[in-house]
């Protein structure tokens, strides 16, 4: 029988890195390529197996038994893609047992693995990580998801005695790049709860995001000859670069932690003629969410009177466009909290104490439970996501799996809530 290490290592190894400035959906042809391989692993399985014409996979595993099959169908859900912020071509991996000494990952790039760097890993001596050899993301996020709802799923094909209601599953592609959902079929997914396996290390739970949204501001310039440019030229780099300069510097993801929000200055790019800033909003209080919008907005007002030329014929410099994301997916989930009980039953049965948190970003449950599927988020086992630094625990990974088949039980003894 697969076991999910056994799917994740197959998986890693297809280039499914999402690419936020294609035109195509998904976004990326190493999507479709994945997708169309794991619809051939879910037929595998014998579950009622559909590849959407939008390349979102859908499965259904009806109820093993009479009793059982009007229960509401509880769905997993995890995604294809894998960060832009680093490579997706994963060329080897290696599995080591953590002792507590740093990891050498890639002498030539000095890259180590380390409690000192990252201290989370002294909880983790003893257990076997996988890691990549830091050229690429390992892509736990979210292939470890896939490997553990399909290793459920075997796990489940091979056990009949374990009695089980309605499920489904769902893969989909560039959740990275915040579309995960803009295709998503509620009804062809026929659930009326879910998760998403998407967390990090065990035993994190999330029903809680953030609040999202993408800011562009836009500078408008003038380009002159430097020779000759006294007062006439308006060069909408600098003027970027004040833009930027102008915010609170401790108001950052590097200087913001648990239910901080933050402003995210996440790329600047432009000449003389015309530049563009784009910002990430992030903030769990839909309060301070607003407020963070418009003080985007207030300071585009303040630096076009300070910077608009009524001596030349010229636009206002600045303008900005904002673009709701996605919300805080908490209220949702807790108007429908059956979800969350089952979850409780499911962490009990393997004696693990959930740590909930709130997760500093975003998951494709977020949207899906703001329209009308509740879907908190559980542990995968890894860490370090969207970098070279990202591991997995193998044994972390085992945690995962045997929380959804106590998630599947629990779900089957719910006529009783």
């Amino acid at each position: 029988m697969r076991t999910a290490l056994d799917y994740f290592l197959e998986l890693i190894y297809f280039n499914t890195t999402s690419n936020e400035n294609s035109t195509t959906y998904p976004s990326s042809p190493g999507q479709i390529e994945i997708l169309r391989h794991l619809a051939g692993l879910v037929e595998e399985l014998e579950l009622e197996t559909t590849l959407s014409d939008k390349y979102t996979l859908y499965g259904r595993l009806p109820a093993n038994s009479p009793e059982l099959a009007d229960l509401p169908p509880l769905g997993f859900i995890a995604h294809v893609d894998t960060s832009p912020a680093a490579s997706g071509e994963v060329k080897s991996h290696r599995r080591v047992t953590y002792t507590g000494e740093p990891i050498v990952i890639n002498a030539e790039s000095n890259l180590t693995l380390s409690a000192a760097l990252f201290p989370e890993l002294d909880k983790l001596v003893g257990h076997d990580l996988i890691i990549a050899d830091g050229t690429s993301l390992l892509g736990a996020d979210n292939k470890a998801g896939i490997a553990e709802i399909l290793a459920l799923f075997t796990y489940l094909q091979a056990n009949p005695q374990i009695k089980h209601g309605p499920l489904r599953l769902a893969f989909t592609p560039d959740e990275e790049i915040g579309a995960g959902t803009r295709y998503f079929d509620l009804e062809l997914f026929d659930a009326a709860m879910a998760v998403t396996v998407d967390g990090g290390l065990c035993p994190e739970i999330s029903c809680e995001t953030f609040n999202a949204a993408g800011a562009v501001v836009t500078v408008r310039g003038r380009s002159v000859h430097p020779g000759t440019a006294y007062k006439q030229m308006v060069n909408a780099a600098t003027l970027a670069a004040r833009f930027a300069a102008s915010f609170d510097p401790l108001d950052t993801p590097e200087e913001t932690r648990e239910r901080q929000g933050f402003l995210h200055c996440d790329n600047i790019c432009g000449d003389v003629t015309t530049a563009t800033i784009n910002y990430i909003i992030r903030d769990f209080d839909i309060d301070s969410f607003a407020e963070r919008k418009e003080q985007i907005r207030r300071r585009v007002e303040e630096f076009n009177a300070r910077y608009a030329r009524t001596d030349i014929d010229a636009p206002p410099p600045f303008s900005v466009e904002i673009k709701d994301q996605y919300l805080n997916m908490r209220s949702y989930i807790e108007r429908e909290p059956t979800i969350l009980r089952l979850l409780d039953r499911a962490f009990a049965a393997p004696e693990i104490t959930p740590k909930l948190i709130p997760t500093r970003g975003g998951t494709d449950g977020a949207r899906l439970s703001e329209l009308g599927l509740p879907c908190p988020n559980v542990f995968t086992g890894g860490g370090n996501f969207h970098g070279p630094y990202e591991y997995l625990s193998v044994q972390d990974m085992e945690r995962a799996v045997e929380l959804l088949r106590q998630l599947v039980i629990a779900h089957a003894d719910s006529v009783a809530l």
